[in-house]
């Protein structure tokens, strides 16, 4: 659809140029009279005659600034509306803009969502069996909306991805076997981005772990059955115990007197093993028997 040209004429040769026919000699008057105060110096009796000054130099600023303002506004005018009547045609023409813009934006997210559901139908196709561990977002190419991103690229990088996934899968179960964190470790390597170095460093982290937790394990285990054996052996010895008792017990007390000769320290040693084995000592030999039996012996050699 065809439009009709803008039509605008701006001369700017006709513009009336601002003349401003004594500028230079009022610049130079009030420079002149301006360099008295620049090297003022005020005293307390001047305050009265600075402040004055001070007002009739900001209505000279005050008379510059709005004429100024004066001028501009009437130069401005014909700008004003004419940005006016610009604006408004720009409104005009942004309805269909928008409108076509939408059935635009409608059509390309159609198109998208085809080519999305022929791409994850691909998917589903070649990775059989291995939907649930595969992550078809994740692995399909972030720029897949471009244009220039064809079908047939796409569908290769789809199959390369899932070969690369099972292929690398089949080396973490060879790596982890049948140990009990292999699941662990498939799982990891799923969500970290299907990074087999990654997965590969997060397995050998576990065996790790594993090996302690079995070393302690065993530590355990061979100390439950220490504690185990020496309770047994102190039940048999308490059974031991207890049989020698019943035998002690079951024996009859019977008494018998004899006298000993040896060194102190011996007999000392003799009270004492007679005290732990309960060996009561009812008696004892008086020295005038023991001199008494010496005698005799001496007699009879």
């Amino acid at each position: 659809m065809d439009f009709l040209e803008l039509a605008v004429r701006a001369d700017i040769s006709t513009i009336p140029e601002i003349e401003f026919s004594n500028f230079e000699e009022l610049k130079e008057e009030i420079i002149e009279r301006l360099e008295h105060y620049n090297n003022l110096v005020i005293q307390k009796d001047d305050i009265k005659q600075a402040k004055a000054d001070k007002a009739k130099l900001n209505k000279l600023a005050e008379a510059v600034d709005g004429r100024r303002k004066e001028i501009k506004k009437q130069y401005s005018q014909p700008l004003t509306e004419f940005e006016k009547k610009c604006k408004e045609l720009v409104e005009l023409i942004k309805g269909p803009v928008s409108a076509i813009d939408s059935q635009i934006k409608a059509f390309e997210e159609e198109e998208t969502n085809k080519k999305y559901s022929e791409l994850k139908n691909h998917f589903t196709e070649y990775a059989k069996g291995m939907e649930e561990i595969i992550d078809f977002d994740k692995i399909l190419n972030p720029k897949w909306k471009n244009s220039s991103m064809k079908l047939s690229t796409l569908k290769v990088e789809i199959k390369d991805t899932v070969d690369r996934i099972g292929n690398e899968i089949d080396i973490l179960k060879k790596e982890c076997g049948d140990s009990t964190f292999a699941a662990a470790v498939i799982n990891e390597y799923c969500d970290k981005g299907y990074s087999l170095s990654k997965a590969l460093v997060y397995s050998a982290e576990l065996k790790r772990q594993s090996e302690i937790q079995a070393k302690k394990l065993k530590q355990e285990k061979e100390n439950a059955i220490k504690i185990e054996e020496k309770q047994e052996e102190n039940l048999n010895y308490a059974k031991e115990s207890n049989q020698e008792i019943v035998k002690e017990a079951a024996e009859p007390i019977v008494g018998g007197c004899f006298a000993v000769e040896c060194r102190k320290s011996q007999l000392i040693l003799l009270r004492k093993f007679m005290d732990q084995n309960e060996i009561k000592v009812i008696g004892t030999l008086s020295l005038k028997a023991y001199k008494e039996y010496k005698k005799n012996q001496g007699v009879k050699e």
